[in-house]
């Protein structure tokens, strides 16, 4: 399972009752080198398990790799509101995400 909480963090929790959690930091480098402050407001698996997509309150798109461990898409100036729902179009293969704002 895998939730956010409006911060820059997505984290990904074993259900199997073992109590091991992962956090993922999704923020962004700065232009002085800083980490940006990103408010996640949605995230969803991918289908095979191998990525998370995520929708944050500054209408930027964030796919996350998880077997390569970063960010491999960050998308901006997707919606002029923030984001609120994203998901796969596909189950089976992930090269298509859909995203929903305000």
């Amino acid at each position: 399972m895998i939730y956010t909480s409006i911060d820059n963090y997505v984290r990904l929790v074993d259900l199997n009752l073992q109590g091991r959690q992962e956090i993922l930091n999704l923020a962004a480098n700065g232009d002085d080198g800083s980490m940006r402050r990103t408010a996640i407001l949605s995230a969803k698996y991918s289908g095979d398990g191998k990525e998370i997509v995520a929708g944050t309150k500054s209408a930027e798109i964030i796919c996350y790799d998880l077997v390569a461990n970063r960010v491999s898409t960050r998308v901006t100036n997707s919606h002029s509101d923030e984001i609120n729902s994203v998901c796969w179009a596909n189950r089976q293969h992930s090269n298509i995400f859909l995203s929903g704002s305000d």
